[in-house]
């Protein structure tokens, strides 16, 4: 009798085990058939996607979405005919279609580098500083292109420019460089621009060149008046004016600015022109004392505003210009993946990866 019962064991357990086995083997091939099915449906999809003419034109999606990569934009204008045509919209009518609202394609090409303006004033006292930013300038120009980020140079255009694009000759960003002109104050009396009117250069290549951050190198208050600051006159005013559009600009349009501070400080005043210091021992009133005064005041807008729009401040008594410009370039991310579709489950384990080719 106990040994019909280990018998009956031995083949209960030998049964189960057997079943068991049989139920994995059933969803192993289950899955592996729904894995085959789903790459045979991602397959046609690709087919359908490189091939089959979005309706109305003569274009497949993935030549639309390598025109979006092209241009920078996701909604591209064919001209006449065609018109606007959405790529967000038909990449995600597109495969709805296919896999209902179980998808997410992911673009690792940015649409487009990032444009980062390095906007400098061109009075002659920062010759040294832009010397120095031009030993280092295609290191630093090569960094950024290995995150998509791309480094413009903008010479301020002005009176008392002393230096032009041909500074950059012969590096990588000969052809990055610009001289920034019609970027003045336009009010009731037209102004002339000054080769350091930073304040609505800030504002002209946002707007104008689109970047995605700005780079301020100067040692004079926007406008270029020292002694302005110590009066109530129209050039203090064109300052003010200056300093507030390009930081309304660059607050509206969210672009983050950096700012380098060049020039004397007092501590070098005090060593070598003493005589510029003599509003230390004299109540008068002078030149020296508001050029001085403008030092100070220059260190704070530009903090000022590079806090205000999300940047950096950096002086140049304590860094080294080039650094300066490299710090900033790592501080900037990458642009984003652009991303189609639905959310991602949490659970990794039941999604499938493909790649997908675009002809760019």
């Amino acid at each position: 009798m106990f040994e019909i019962l280990i018998m009956v064991v031995v083949l209960t357990v030998l049964f189960l085990f057997l079943s068991l086995n049989l139920l994995q083997r059933e969803s192993a091939e289950k899955e592996t058939l729904r894995r085959k099915e789903t790459e045979m449906k991602v397959e046609n999809a690709i087919i359908s996607f490189k091939s089959s003419k979005v309706y109305g034109t003569e274009r497949s999606l993935a030549t639309i979405l390598s025109d979006a990569i092209a241009t920078g934009n996701l909604s591209v204008d064919y001209g006449e005919g065609y018109g606007i045509l959405n790529s967000t919209k038909l990449v995600t009518e597109f495969f709805d279609a296919y896999f209902d609202k179980r998808w997410t394609l992911i673009l690792h090409t940015p649409l487009k580098e990032k444009d980062v303006a390095l906007i400098q004033d061109t009075s002659a006292s920062l010759i040294d500083e832009v010397n120095i930013i031009k030993s280092k300038v295609n290191e630093i120009y090569r960094e950024g292109l290995k995150k998509k980020i791309r480094l413009k140079i903008f010479l301020l255009d002005g009176v008392g420019r002393s230096f032009d694009c041909r500074k950059f000759s012969g590096t990588d960003v000969e052809k990055e460089c610009s001289l920034l002109k019609d970027c003045s104050l336009v009010g009731a009396t037209p102004l002339e621009q000054t080769e350091e009117d930073w304040g609505n250069a800030i504002k002209c290549v946002i707007e104008k060149y689109n970047v995605s951050a700005v780079i301020v190198l100067t040692d004079e208050l926007s406008t270029g008046s020292e002694s302005a600051v110590c009066t109530s006159g129209v050039d203090m005013g064109n300052f003010s004016i200056s300093f507030d559009v390009g930081l309304q600009t660059c607050k509206a349009r969210d672009v983050p600015v950096f700012t380098i501070k060049g020039g004397i400080s007092v501590s070098d005043c005090l060593n070598y022109w003493t005589s510029w210091c003599d509003y230390y021992f004299s109540s008068r009133l002078t030149p020296q004392s508001c050029q001085m005064y403008a030092i100070d005041l220059l260190g704070n807008k530009l903090k000022f505003i590079a806090d205000e729009c999300k940047g950096k401040y950096f002086d140049l008594t304590t860094v080294n210009p080039a650094d300066a410009v490299a710090e900033i370039m790592r501080i900037i991310p990458p642009p984003p993946d652009v991303v189609f579709g639905h959310e991602t489950p949490k659970d990794v384990s039941s999604v499938q990866t493909f790649v997908l080719d675009i002809p760019y």
